[in-house]
């Protein structure tokens, strides 16, 4: 029951691109974190210049305007086995489909309870 934000310079990417960037990440979330195919909650952030600030160099090799930033909350942790499986092939399928350079793509992963969840109705999720 992850939520999934991605955040991109409105100006790098297309809609048709972005729809494919959306597609990927869920479908490597099914695939590395075992999520339900119908559990998809995403937010696309496309920024403005200067509304999305980040040192192209720290702990990468280069980013440019076609960086990616994926924030994700989701309910059961993960190994770093999997978090680390997850990174990787979300990346080498950006890089496949879109020609994303690796050092374009920045993912965190929190995690939280059930307890921290209202899917709707005003309902705890646990109970």
């Amino acid at each position: 029951m992850p939520i999934s934000r991605i955040t991109f310079h409105q100006a790098s990417y297309d809609a048709e691109q972005i729809t494919q960037v959306s597609a990927i990440l869920h479908q490597t979330l099914v695939d590395a974190f075992a999520v339900p195919a119908n559990d998809r909650f995403q937010v696309l952030e496309p920024k403005a210049p200067g509304e999305l600030v980040y040192d192209p160099h720290y702990l990468a090799r280069g980013r440019t305007e076609r960086f990616l930033l994926f924030s994700l909350l989701g309910g059961k942790p993960r190994s770093a086995t999997q978090k680390a499986e997850f990174y990787q092939l979300l990346t080498d399928r950006l890089v496949a489909a879109l020609a994303i350079s690796p050092s374009d793509v920045m993912v965190t992963v929190q995690f939280n309870s059930l307890d921290d969840w209202c899917f709707a109705e005003g309902k705890i999720a646990s109970a």
